[in-house]
């Protein structure tokens, strides 16, 4: 399952977790309990559904890890790093592989069509997160479009209120609820109740002005108190949720739930300073508001006085249970919201960044699909390449990478022993294990493994290899980069390239001088020839040769990349380059230059280079020595003389 898809489904699980116990606590609660509690609580359901942060000891992640656990086996043959696994290697045949072949054939057309099916339904898990974020995403823009449309709508049939003695009235009201933005009055026949439009610019409709001055004042304070709490901006986030967990009931009943709680903490808020003949005033306030007025409703889009005939009798229910909050609902109330704390907390999500150690989701080793019934480990991390041998990784299992690896410079410690040599198998898949160090003076054998008996070791590539130092004080030590010490072990495949140390003594840091407003970077060593690319020696910067430059026969990397290509200036000035060497037999591009893009690369001198024999294992390789790909840049005036 793709993980952005578990961490969606381990939130909406956990929501919809807390969403039940309001729910259930709710006949318990209403009149314990203050509505600005019942109202504002919804926010730590809200935090639950949006955001992926827990502890490390959670439920969700422990349940999707189980899960992990049931999926079909195959599913990691289909899309990933493993999908480079397609066939049966061929250090994996067996004695009887060409006794089963008959039995096999017998079923391999059933078989290929369970596999296709799989497959496909395999394929169509990982990718359902493009329908759920096509879905999410339609959704909100509708929402957005209906929200910007209706206040079209509005304000095109608005008239302003003229009546000085309303706006006097409004003055007053809006100087006691402490807002300090001007507020707008106006009428809109079409509108079915007062409501509140505006983020930052409030404005309030009006059905019509025959209220008394009561209704007036109880009219206007419900809805600066709207205003004055933010309840848009509440809205807009609830909304938010539901497009993004729009297949969840759940999540869409806690939308109608926060909707009836704002409603009732606003009137919590308005009746809390009113005598009780004013609380039976401000609910026949609410009634009136129901009876008149036009057809146009849209909860989404604004904060109304009243909305539906239920809701009505709830609130009216409400203002006459009114009672001032006292220990006894305080105390309950922090009760609930410490039970509710907890299984956010606890209920947790997939995939969770760990708040103490910011530790990841990538796995070090994980399970994953078999050959010849041989169960395969791919091993993603350093850590899980350093745990082979230890605990449950034990030496005798099929090992394959999942990943490039980039090794520390801590001291590397080989795989197997004398006494426990590995017997398994490793394929290093197509991927790279980069920077294995070993300095130890007084190790004995030294390379990735170390002893290996009856072992296959295929596929593996070691680059910047560093172990030449291992083992100096050792008369009758083991050296070798791939095993030190292997027993019948089948080799194959392998490569290995050391790190390179190209002439410490030379000077790295390049010279510049300014020359027609442009700084040029000058190139007098091997060494800064190969900085190109590196650190403050960026690809977008211009260089000058202004010495000939002996190369050593170190692999030449060309500058510039597909992803990063050279788009600077590099002048030859006239000096040679002699003895690039490339030699690698999978290099895919060859040349002093692999990819540019409106570079300029002229007046260069290629002397006794030797790439004949790079690539020679690849079918579509590409040979240039002076630039290999370049689009929209000039190469000129360039000479070269390949080793004779």
């Amino acid at each position: 399952m793709n993980e952005l898809l578990k961490v969606l489904l381990s939130l909406s699980i956990s929501g919809t977790l807390l969403i039940f116990i309001l729910i259930l606590c709710k006949p318990l609660i209403r009149h314990k309990i203050s509505k600005r509690w019942q109202y504002y609580i919804w926010l730590l359901v809200i935090a639950r559904l949006l955001l992926p942060f827990t502890l490390e000891i959670n439920i969700l992640e422990n349940v999707f890890q189980q899960i992990d656990k049931v999926i079909p086996q195959s599913e990691m043959m289909v899309e990933g790093p493993e999908q480079k696994v397609s066939g049966l290697s061929p250090y994996m045949e067996s004695d009887d592989q060409n006794s089963s072949q008959r039995s096999m054939e017998t079923s391999q057309e059933p078989k290929a069509v369970v596999s296709m099916v799989q497959n496909i339904l395999l394929k169509g898990i990982q990718n359902a997160w493009l329908a759920w974020l096509f879905i999410a995403a339609m959704l909100l823009i509708r929402k957005i479009t209906l929200y910007q449309s209706f206040v079209k709508y509005i304000k095109a049939g608005r008239v302003e209120v003229s009546d000085l003695k309303y706006w006097e009235h409004l003055g007053m009201l809006v100087e006691q609820a402490g807002i300090k933005r001007a507020v707008s009055i106006y009428i809109n026949p079409l509108i079915s109740s007062p409501l509140l439009i505006g983020f930052f610019r409030p404005c309030i409709m009006l059905p019509t002005l025959e209220l008394s001055d009561s209704e007036f004042r109880y009219t206007i304070a419900h809805e600066l108190t709207h205003y004055k709490r933010r309840d848009m901006f509440y809205k807009w986030l609830v909304q938010i949720t539901i497009c993004i967990h729009w297949f969840n009931p759940a999540v869409h009943l806690m939308g109608r739930e926060i909707g009836k709680a704002c409603e009732l903490s606003c009137d919590e808020t308005v009746i809390k300073g009113l005598a009780e003949i004013e609380k039976y005033a401000y609910g026949d306030t609410l009634i009136e508001a129901l009876k008149t007025g036009g057809h146009y409703e849209n909860s989404l889009a604004s904060v109304t006085l009243t909305e539906s005939v239920k809701l009505l009798k709830e609130r009216l229910d409400a203002i006459m249970q009114f009672k001032k909050s006292n220990t006894r609902s305080i105390c309950i109330s922090l009760l609930l919201t410490l039970v509710l704390t907890c299984g956010f907390t606890f209920s947790g999500s997939y995939a969770a960044v760990n708040i103490n150690s910011g530790a990841t989701s990538t796995p070090d080793i994980k399970a994953g699909g078999t050959i010849n019934n041989k169960t395969i480990y791919f091993i993603y991390t350093e850590k899980g390449l350093r745990s082979i041998g230890t605990k449950d990784n034990s030496l005798d299992k099929l090992y394959m990478l999942a990943n490039d690896i980039v090794l520390s410079t801590d001291e590397w410690v080989p795989i197997g022993t004398a006494t426990k040599p590995f017997t398994g198998i490793f394929d290093g898949n197509g991927f790279t294990i980069k920077g294995l160090t070993m300095t130890n003076p007084d190790t004995k054998v030294a390379g990735l493994f170390g002893y290996a008996q009856g072992a296959s070791l295929h596929n593996i590539e070691l680059r910047d290899v560093d172990i030449s130092s291992a083992g100096k004080k050792i008369a009758s030590k083991k050296v070798d980069p791939v095993c030190a010490v292997p027993t019948k072990v089948s080799l194959g495949d392998n490569r290995v390239y050391p790190k390179i140390n190209i002439r410490p003594n030379e000077k790295s840091a390049m010279s510049t001088f300014v020359l027609a407003g442009k700084t040029y970077y000058q190139v007098e060593n091997e060494t800064q020839l190969r900085l190109i690319g590196q650190k403050e020696y960026s690809l977008d910067k211009n260089y000058i040769q202004v010495a000939d430059i002996q190369m050593s026969t170190a692999e030449w990397k060309p500058i510039g990349t597909a992803q990063k290509p050279f788009t600077g200036t590099f002048c030859g000035n006239g000096y040679k380059i002699k003895g690039l060497t490339m030699s690698d037999p999978n290099a895919k591009v060859i040349g002093l230059f692999g990819f540019a893009d409106g570079a300029t690369i002229y007046n260069i001198t290629l002397r006794d280079y030797d790439i004949t024999t790079a690539g020679k294992n690849l079918k579509n390789k590409s040979i240039s020595p002076i630039l290999v790909f370049g689009t929209d840049s000039r190469s000129y005036d360039n000479n070269v003389y390949p080793k004779q």
